[in-house]
């Protein structure tokens, strides 16, 4: 896995890290590490609502989106090969919804 400090670690131990999982051990390791409270920040998939959405049409897009979720289940499934991050949404578009971050 790399992993880039974004900013100075505060005296709290608190800080922002970057982090690029290369194998199913990052993730399990990830899943360990990721809190209740944590805030994780993902591009994720998204439908994004326009102005003109009033008729819907038979698609919807869904557009790559950054986002920061406030975690409150963190869940690892090696048969999937996937991290799911469960929360509320705290950056991003809709602010308080919730959203999961595979």
């Amino acid at each position: 896995m790399r992993a880039t400090l974004e900013e100075p670690l505060k005296r709290d131990g608190f800080g922002e890290y970057k982090l690029l999982p290369d194998s199913l051990d990052d993730l399990w390791h990830l899943s360990h590490l990721i809190g209740e409270g944590d805030t994780v920040y993902a591009v994720t998939l998204r439908t994004v609502d326009g102005p003109n959405d009033k008729i819907r049409a038979e698609k919807l897009e869904k557009r790559p989106v950054r986002m920061g979720v406030k975690a409150e289940k963190v869940e690892f499934s090696p048969d999937a090969n996937r991290l799911r991050v469960f929360g509320t949404i705290t950056f991003g578009p809709d602010i308080g919804q919730h959203h999961t971050l595979n």
